[in-house]
């Protein structure tokens, strides 16, 4: 019989889903050389693969929550080891004592962007959610390239910016420049007519609310990071099937941070809620992601 420690603190939750995420960093940097890659049937892409880096990152973060987390349940992109081009993804239910609780893992964030070799916008992303109150409890994101990771413990109140895995600095977002002076960032370049005049890309040019734009692909969870290190000052992002592995870690620690998510429907801007649930979802409208402190500038 193993030996009973006692309760695990929230600090413990969070070492371990920060060990979890490092380990996952230094297999998937191992894999970049070596790596073998395979279309899988998604029916929400055109294209996307999986590789033997997405599933060696995957098993180790199963692996740990399992081993530490016996009751709780676990919501993954890929599917069982030897289902390599299917997108049916991982789902391990919850036991009554967990009440709810789940971790969502996007082993490698950006998969289309890694096989492409690209220096930049592959992530590793896990989340802490407990779906019976609603609320994402813990969550890191991981940048691959440059091995930093943000994110935040259960029942902190700050988030953390650890670079090369030793260096913590907290996230404080800057918004002392007005919103006419920054830059908003898009994800993809087909956007509907209120984005493409926020962004001064319409001859409405009194709707422009930005100094100008940018256009990412890769990891979302990449995207969102320059949202938090205050590169840019506002994210859109399209009409899209949400997952929670690419969902929860990312909107955890935006609004953590104090950033807010709008649409615009029949000419007014309104806050959009998103659910916390196991199950893909559409989400039918764009979205910008904003810092609270700007709002008053988007919607005036």
């Amino acid at each position: 019989m193993g030996a009973e420690y006692g309760s695990m603190t929230s600090h413990a939750v969070g070492i371990i889903m920060k060990e979890a995420v490092r380990r996952a960093i230094v297999v998937i940097q191992r894999e970049q050389f070596i790596f073998e890659a395979f279309i899988k049937d998604n029916p929400h892409k055109d294209i996307d693969h999986v590789t033997t880096a997405d599933k060696a990152a995957q098993k180790i973060y199963v692996k740990i929550f399992q081993e530490c987390f016996p009751n709780f349940g676990i919501i993954a992109e890929e599917g069982e080891e030897d289902d390599e081009d299917s997108y049916q993804h991982l789902f391990i239910p919850c036991r009554k004592k967990a009440d709810g609780k789940y971790f969502t893992l996007d082993a490698l964030d950006g998969t289309n962007a890694f096989v492409r070799r690209q220096s930049h916008g592959i992530g590793t992303m896990v989340a802490l959610v407990n779906v019976s109150d609603g609320e994402i409890e813990s969550a890191y994101v991981g940048d691959v390239m440059s091995r930093e990771i943000y994110g935040y413990r259960p029942g902190s109140k700050n988030v953390w910016r650890i670079s090369d895995f030793e260096h913590f600095e907290q996230l404080t977002i800057k918004t002392d420049i007005c919103l006419s002076e920054r830059y908003a960032l898009l994800r993809g370049s087909v956007h509907n007519e209120w984005v493409r005049d926020i962004v001064g890309l319409s001859s409405d040019i009194g709707a422009k609310k930005f100094r100008d734009y940018e256009i990412e692909g890769g990891s979302i969870g990449m995207s969102f990071a320059r949202l938090w290190k205050s590169e840019v000052a506002a994210l859109v992002i399209p009409a899209h099937y949400e997952t929670p592995w690419d969902l929860y870690p990312a909107l955890g620690i935006s609004k953590k941070l104090g950033f807010v998510f709008f649409t615009k429907e029949n000419g007014a801007f309104r806050e959009y809620q998103h659910p916390i649930q196991t199950e893909i979802f559409m989400r039918d409208v764009p979205i910008i992601a904003i810092h609270r402190n700007y709002v008053p500038d988007l919607i005036a």
